[in-house]
C-alpha cells in the first residue's frame, strides 16, 4: 500500500516549503486515505497529527475537518460516544469563523449518528438544521441524505404520515439527480414505513424496486 510514502512525501515537501497549512493538509488527506481503507488506528496517528498542525497555526477549518475525519473513525470502531464528542467539537471549530458549510456538514452527521444511538428527538435538530443549509445553497446530494434521515427519524418516532412524505421527498430529489445509492435508501425508508402503516402490498414494491436498484 503507497499510501503512508505517498502522504509523507507530501507532508515532507509541505515542511520544506515552510507551508504548515499544506503539511496540515497532506497529514489529513493521508488519514483520510487510511480510514477508507479501514486501517483506523494508522488513520488516527495521522489526523491527531494533522489537528495538532491545523491548531497550532489556528487554522480553525483544518482543525474541524480532521475532528471531523476523527469523529468517523470513532463511529466506525464502535466508539459512538467518542464520535458524537468528536463531531461537536468539529462542528465548535467551524463556528468560530462562521465557517456555515462546515457546521453543516458536522452537524448532519451528528444527526445521523443520534440516530443511530436512538436518541430521536437529539437527532431531530442538527438533521433539520443541516437540511436547511444545504436546501439554501442548493447541495441536491446533502439534501437527499437529510431528508433520508430525517424520513428514518419520523419512522422511529411513529410518525408515519411525515415519514412517507420525507421519503418520498428524498427519492424524489435523489431520481432528479441519478444517485443510485440514495434511490435505494430512500426506497427502503418508505417501504418500512409503509409495511409499519400497514399497507403490505407497497412495501412490498418499495423494497422489491429498491433489491432491484441495488443489483
Amino acid at each position: 500500500d503507497d499510501v503512508p510514502p505517498v502522504a509523507e512525501a507530501a507532508t515532507a515537501l509541505a515542511r520544506e516549503a515552510e507551508r504548515p497549512d499544506l503539511e496540515a493538509e497532506a497529514l489529513m488527506q493521508g488519514g483520510r486515505a487510511l480510514a477508507y481503507r479501514n486501517r483506523h488506528a494508522e488513520a488516527r496517528e495521522w489526523l491527531h497529527r494533522s489537528l495538532a498542525k491545523a491548531r497550532a497555526i489556528g487554522a480553525h477549518q483544518a482543525a474541524g475537518r480532521a475532528l471531523r475525519l476523527l469523529g468517523v473513525v470513532a463511529t466506525n470502531l464502535g466508539e459512538m460516544e467518542e464520535g458524537l464528542r468528536l463531531l461537536e467539537a468539529a462542528a465548535d471549530e467551524h463556528r468560530r469563523i462562521n465557517d456555515r458549510e462546515g457546521v453543516a456538514m458536522v452537524t448532519g452527521q451528528v444527526g445521523a449518528l443520534l440516530l443511530e444511538l436512538g436518541r430521536l428527538e437529539d437527532a431531530r435538530a442538527p438533521s433539520e438544521e443541516a437540511l436547511a443549509f444545504f436546501v439554501e445553497t442548493g447541495h441536491r446530494y446533502r439534501q437527499g441524505v437529510m431528508l433520508t434521515n430525517l424520513a428514518r427519524i419520523a419512522m422511529e418516532q411513529g410518525r408515519l404520515e411525515d415519514a412517507l412524505e420525507l421519503g418520498s421527498q428524498a427519492l424524489e430529489l435523489t431520481e432528479a439527480i441519478d444517485d443510485a445509492e440514495g434511490i435505494v435508501a430512500a426506497l427502503h425508508g418508505i417501504g418500512d414505513a409503509q409495511r409499519l402503516a400497514g399497507d403490505e402490498p407497497a412495501a412490498h414494491a418499495s423494497l422489491e424496486r429498491a433489491l432491484a436498484d441495488a443489483r
